[in-house]
């Protein structure tokens, strides 16, 4: 795990690779890779990597090249294939001089080309530099748990593990994306390929990135999860049940490779209970396991995971998190995650974090869980509504429960399942997901050209007409709210702790699979519940599911309403011009009401404020 930054200049030998750009790009990523530092340079290109090491602590030292010199490569992230790689490529002559997984990357490419991305299995970022053919590449790994960032000018191209470290560049364009303002106060996330700044752009996960020192540049998509169903005709669900098992044990396994204290976050889910019972089958002494939680009964999930923990005999600590600690540690994660983002859960992922890092330097987590396994409340309750509102023709539910809906003020608690009841199907699920509506947009940033979202979930609803309703929200989830939310959110705030989390659930080998099972099997984590009964006690297969969420309205009558209100009623937010400080204003009044839910919205608006401190 690392953070990588690097340079292609379109004219040799320029300024900029010359200077000390490249080492303020890494070293603005220090927490990312505190324990050693890389820098390669030539006329075109340089490259410049912090180390946090997790195998062959003294070897595997980037950037790395061949015996050539003539393939340098970065890789943020770990290949859990790596031994297998390494044992066909010696059978096939090539030597290698280390134990790193990141030697894998530069004979797999010097054998396969860019098809080496094909080959491996895990998290990673990667930057392979040809130097023979003067071309560079840049790939993702499948589900997008590695963060890279690019940015496309006239002369050169620059890429990072963060935004921050792009922005070291002083003539890094600043302006900011409006369409990627909407979709943030939408989705509470920026989907990729758009970031907050209009110049920088995400690689999508499963994609890679070729460019040459022309500046002529081609993105390519090598894997999407398919999500078919049904491709195993004759295989029973007891048979599915042990397959699901097997490859968990297996995920499990691979992930558990380290040279390093390792331990897991446990939640008291099905998600981290099923990945720390694996660990424990694994596991030759007692796993480390991490939990914190909050002194409101309905949000605390301690009980939960020290109920798994005690089952499955783990070595176990915990955390409680009181509102008085938050308000110098908000500021650090909107510096942190480089660009707004909403998650309300990137909060208690931050403490558990550090909590971890005291004693481990890699986690294994169950993200990835409920996109896979369907495990989302909002599946069920999409279904439920979508069956009844086919009752009631589309006529009258858009323009009589339309027309009411519209005239109800935002945070009024029945107002967003009277809007999914006159949205048309294939725009329901995008409904369902908004948390800004495009109208209240307008009001509280006027002065931005744009206040509606891409349509990015009516694209994946209306792209696959013949998978099942639940596949096509799934495969949504996946694409796009797991990715810009859940995987950035884990990243950053791990990131910032120098801890490196691995997820299980998202080993492709597993998603690939699950991916061909009816969709009935999946629904509600049914299969995935099945493949570990008796490894977990059973109140964890039966409990609602609870999510990792922040006592936020129980906070707002206390010390963090106070800074609420300091931060967004600052004469220095208003000055900034972004927001309608009438609609604030709003906001905040209506939240004091008993009808009224707007804790999500006043989280965004907060969010947004502190990351303007930060990068305006």
């Amino acid at each position: 795990m690392c953070g990588i930054a690097g340079i292609l200049s379109f004219e040799p030998r320029a300024r900029f690779l010359q200077d000390d750009l490249i080492l303020r790009m890494r070293d603005m990523m220090a927490h990312r890779g505190p324990d050693d530092v890389g820098l390669f340079r030539d006329d075109h290109i340089a490259l410049g990597q912090r180390r946090l090491s997790i195998i062959d602590l003294s070897g595997g030292a980037q950037p790395m090249c061949n015996p050539e010199e003539s393939i340098w490569v970065l890789n943020n992230g770990e290949i859990y294939n790596y031994q297998q790689i390494r044992h066909d490529l010696e059978q096939r002559g090539f030597r290698f001089r280390t134990d790193s997984d990141t030697e894998a990357i530069v004979h797999g490419y010097c054998a396969y080309g860019e098809e080496v991305i094909t080959h491996l299995r895990g998290m990673f970022a990667a930057v392979v530099w040809d130097v023979q053919n003067q071309r560079l590449m840049l790939a993702r790994d499948r589900a997008g748990k590695k963060p890279l960032y690019y940015a496309h000018l006239p002369e050169g191209l620059f890429f990072a593990s963060e935004i921050k470290a792009l922005l070291q560049y002083e003539n890094m364009p600043r302006e900011l994306d409006d369409q990627a303002l909407a979709d943030y106060f939408t989705f509470q996330s920026i989907p990729d390929p758009l970031t907050i700044f209009q110049h920088i752009k995400k690689l999508p996960p499963g994609h890679f990135l070729t460019c040459d020192i022309q500046g002529r540049t081609r993105i390519q998509r090598y894997w999407r999860w398919s999500i078919t169903a049904n491709q195993y005709t004759n295989l029973t669900y007891q048979d599915a049940v042990v397959q699901v098992r097997e490859l968990l044990q297996e995920s499990v396994r691979l992930r558990m490779i380290a040279d390093v204290p390792l331990g897991a976050l446990l939640s008291g889910g099905v998600d981290s209970s099923a990945v720390v019972a694996m660990m424990s089958r694994v596991a030759t002494g007692a796993v480390k396991t991490f939990s914190i939680g909050f002194s409101t009964a309905t949000y605390d999930e301690r009980p939960h995971a020290r109920e798994v923990a005690e089952f499955c005999e783990t070595d176990h600590q915990e955390l409680l998190v009181e509102p008085e600690n938050i308000r110098e540690v908000l500021p650090k994660l909107a510096w942190q995650y480089d660009e707004p983002l909403g998650d309300i859960s990137a909060l208690p992922t931050y403490y558990v974090c550090k909590m971890a890092r005291q004693h481990v330097t890699v986690a294994l987590a169950g993200d990835g869980g409920d996109e896979a396994f369907a495990g989302y409340s909002r599946y069920a309750k999409f279904m439920r509504l979508t069956g009844q509102f086919q009752r009631v023709p589309l006529s009258i539910r858009q323009n009589t429960i339309g027309f009411l809906t519209d005239r109800l003020p935002t945070g009024i608690q029945t107002r967003p399942t009277l809007r999914l009841i006159s949205t048309p199907l294939e725009q329901r699920y995008q409904r369902m997901n908004t948390i800004f509506e495009t109208r209240d947009l307008s009001c509280l940033v006027p002065k931005s050209k744009i206040h509606a979202p891409r349509p990015l979930y009516t694209e994946h609803f209306i792209d696959f007409p013949t998978l099942p309703l639940l596949s096509r929200l799934q495969l949504a989830d996946f694409e796009l709210y797991m990715t810009s939310t859940v995987l950035a959110k884990v990243d950053r705030a791990s990131m910032l702790n120098s801890l490196e989390v691995r997820a299980p659930l998202l080993d492709h080998a597993l998603l690939d699979f699950v991916g061909t099972l009816p969709s009935e099997w999946r629904s509600g984590k049914r299969i995935l519940k099945d493949a570990i009964k008796g490894l977990v006690p059973d109140t964890v297969l039966h409990r609602p599911k609870m999510g990792f969420g922040v006592p936020l309205e129980h906070w707002f009558s206390g010390s963090f309403g106070s800074f609420l209100r300091e931060i967004l009623l600052d004469p220095q937010t208003q000055q900034r011009g972004i927001l309608n400080m009438v609609e604030v204003k709003k906001l905040m009044t209506r939240q004091a009401k008993p009808y009224a839910e707007l804790t999500h919205h006043l989280w965004l608006l907060l969010m947004f404020e502190l990351w303007c401190r930060e990068y305006m």
